[in-house]
């Protein structure tokens, strides 16, 4: 069996699902070790028994809605690739967002007194990157769950960042709600219980639901961080994060609530769907 074969008959089993053809061929690739156009180069480069019959099982599970990134335990975020498997959400491409805005907020990336926290880091894709990027600046990654830390703590240790970023087990800010940051940067489970559960039946039934869901209309924990940081004593300059399709209005009123009737400052970003995504909090005026 030729490779073009091998992949014709792939996609064929996959077409009944909303699976992408170029799933099949990653999938291919990453098992055969070579680039994906590599694939169109040869006609069986390094097809064994055992190869085909590994990934036929991956097919079948990429058409029972595994997502490929848990198959490969990868998926690649701001340039790099980082380990991901069921214990950790998997990174989306429109949270690089994030790390952009947070690197354009500390502007001079040689400053040694910047310091950053990512608050429910999971895989530690955002905490991580900034790290990356911002050389010598403080950056610490919390999360409520042990086991997505372990994920996190292989990432920093794959990207040669275990010195240089600091990893904790914390409810939120609960932990380090004494200490100063002068970002905060979150990503939290905003997928409502009940209220704005919009959700893909597979991501659903594949990530973490710890991960997804954050209460019956989805802004449980983004209340109980920003009652934190309202309970800090030294206050962030910026807090920035994101919330999902709907929640707007809902949003603005805690950030109202918690920050604009206190002197702070809200704005609402849209994605590049054209979508309400993201939000940044300037809390410069807020008073202690």
């Amino acid at each position: 069996m030729t490779l073009g074969e091998l992949l014709r008959e792939g996609e064929q089993v996959i077409s009944h699902r909303s699976v992408p053809r170029l799933e099949v061929e990653v999938l291919l690739a990453w098992m055969l070790g070579i680039s994906k156009e590599q694939l169109f180069c040869s006609h069986d480069n390094g097809l064994t028994d055992d190869t085909i019959e590994r990934f036929w099982e991956y097919v079948d599970q990429l058409a029972e809605g595994r997502p490929l990134a848990y198959i490969m335990n990868e998926r690649e975020f701001y340039g790099v690739p980082f380990y991901v498997d069921e214990r950790v959400l998997i990174p989306r491409p429109e949270t690089e967002w994030l790390v952009e805005k947070v690197i354009e907020l500390a502007g001079e990336k040689n400053r040694t007194d910047f310091s950053v926290v990512d608050v429910g880091t999971g895989s530690g894709a955002i905490g991580l990157s900034i790290a990356r990027s911002l050389p010598r600046a403080d950056v610490t990654l919390v999360d409520i769950s042990e086991e997505a830390l372990e994920v996190a703590r292989r990432n920093a240790e794959g990207l040669a960042l275990s010195g240089r970023v600091e990893i904790l087990q914390s409810d939120l800010l609960n932990t380090i709600i004494d200490q100063h940051f002068d970002i905060i940067v979150a990503n939290l489970p905003y997928i409502g219980e009940t209220k704005y559960r919009f959700i893909a039946h597979d991501v659903e039934k594949y990530e973490p639901h710890v991960a997804l869901f954050g209460g019956s209309n989805g802004l449980q924990l983004y209340t109980k961080l920003f009652q934190q940081i309202r309970e800090m004593k030294m206050r962030p300059k910026y807090l920035l994060g994101e919330f999902g399709f709907a929640q707007t209005e809902s949003l603005q009123e805690l950030l109202d609530t918690f920050f604009v009737h206190h002197g702070g400052r809200a704005e609402i970003f849209q994605d590049l769907a054209g979508i309400d995504r993201y939000f940044i909090v300037s809390l410069d005026g807020l008073p202690l």
